[in-house]
């Protein structure tokens, strides 16, 4: 998670993750790394993600 307080860190492998991601489009493949992920955690076939 990030804030503009200035108090949170990021540690190397978030910074990493941030570098390699594609979020261009829905559909893209760390889209689908999110809904994957998203089902696992919460065991349902619909969220919608809001930042």
């Amino acid at each position: 998670m990030l804030t503009d307080s200035g108090v949170n860190a990021m540690s190397a492998k978030q910074v990493a993750a941030m570098m390699e991601t594609d979020d261009s489009y829905a559909g893209s493949e760390t889209f689908t790394k999110l809904e994957n992920k998203c089902i696992e955690i919460i065991g349902k076939d619909y969220f919608f993600p809001a930042h």
